[in-house]
């Protein structure tokens, strides 16, 4: 249904799902600059789960159009907040609820609740029942529309980062998992390792000061776990340390990129290697920023090797000063290898034409609307 007046230029009001929807992909795609919008936990899963909403999502990703969303971040929703976040800014609020949207600072939206329906109902049983009332109202007049704008930018500068809340409840899931301690049963630590592997909901910082250290843990099968949480859209970033000089550490390199690229067929594991030396010799796991994991390990683990002794004594902390040290050495030290891949590219490039007589030449061309210009 559309109407006009003299005071609204347009309103349009949608009572299915099937309509709504269109509206909403429609206004979505027509976005030029910036799309803003809030809706509640029961919108966010239809959001990912309706192929037409998350493509139209992904293509304002694509082609560069800022989109800025703000939902209830709880244990339930996190892991749809984590693909949301891969597409889109995200924040936490706890005063949301339906579903709206602006577009460009021009178009507006809204999910009214049927007053002949519940509200959980409605939601919950969208994609079932395409046809029951849902009430979208979409709006582009221009004074209505940016007083919307300005509550939304209030909302969002008054707003959680995604990232922020999604550590908080982490660390509340933590509490109840392990407390501060040292292990040293071999078996107790790899179950207490895969315990808070397996509760990861956002990142895994995993640091090996050697390659053997990586070949320890790997032939731990710790590995299975970790795919397991990839598969979850939990992000993994993995460093290990190199020594350039050592033929049998570049050995090794070139066969754990061998055993990692095979595991790239099933998941995505971002794995760099790094030269400078480190003082610690223990494994280092970093868990949404919320505890940590420093292993001891033998060194002299490789890819045939799996001894009961390999695995030594493990700290376990939640202590946050630490944690956040870790992480700013891990960031660290990862920056520095892209630094370093970038260099040996280009001294592999000026490789390619050292000695090489080059010339500089310069080409013209007369184009055609010169030609006209000077007729």
């Amino acid at each position: 249904m559309t109407f006009k007046n003299e005071n609204v230029e347009s309103i349009k009001i949608a009572y299915t799902y099937t309509d709504a929807l269109n509206i909403i992909s429609k206004t979505i795609s027509n976005t030029k600059k910036s799309l803003d919008c809030i809706f509640d936990h029961r919108w966010l899963f239809t959001q990912i789960d309706d192929t037409i909403l998350l493509n139209s999502i992904i293509k304002l990703k694509l082609i560069g159009i800022t989109s800025r969303f703000i939902t209830k971040i709880t244990k339930d929703n996190m892991a749809y907040c984590k693909k949301i976040m891969k597409y889109s800014e995200l924040k936490h609020s706890d005063k949301v609820l339906g579903y709206l949207g602006i577009s460009d600072s021009q178009f507006f939206f809204n999910y009214l609740a049927s007053e002949n329906s519940k509200e959980n109902k409605v939601v919950e049983d969208i994609k079932d029942i395409p046809q029951i009332e849902i009430h979208l109202l979409s709006i582009n007049n221009q004074s209505f529309v940016q007083e919307q704008q300005f509550l939304f930018d209030n909302l969002w500068n008054h707003s959680t980062f995604a990232r922020e809340k999604i550590t908080e409840i982490e660390r509340k899931v933590v509490e109840n998992i392990i407390s501060n301690k040292t292990i040293e049963n071999k078996e107790e630590v790899l179950q207490t390792l895969c315990k808070i592997i397996e509760s990861s909901i956002d990142q895994v910082l995993i640091l090996f000061p050697n390659t053997s250290s990586f070949w320890d843990i790997y032939n731990e099968g710790i590995l299975t776990t970790i795919k397991n949480a990839i598969n979850r859209d939990v992000t993994v970033k993995i460093l290990i340390h190199i020594n350039d000089d050592d033929e049998d550490d570049k050995i090794n390199k070139d066969i754990i990129r061998q055993k990692l690229k095979a595991e790239k067929k099933e998941i995505e594991i971002n794995t760099n290697f790094f030269s400078k030396r480190l003082q610690q010799q223990y494994v280092l796991f970093v868990i949404d920023e919320a505890m940590s994991a420093m292993i001891e390990t033998k060194g002299h683990g490789s890819e045939e090797e799996s001894s009961s002794i390999i695995i030594g004594a493990a700290d376990f902390s939640k202590n946050i000063s630490q944690i956040s040290s870790f992480v700013s050495m891990f960031d660290m030290l990862w920056i520095q290898t892209e630094i370093e891949k970038q260099s040996k590219v280009k001294q592999t490039y000026f490789q390619m034409f050292k000695g090489l007589k080059l010339k500089t030449e310069i080409y013209k061309r007369k184009w055609a609307f010169e030609e006209q210009k000077d007729n």
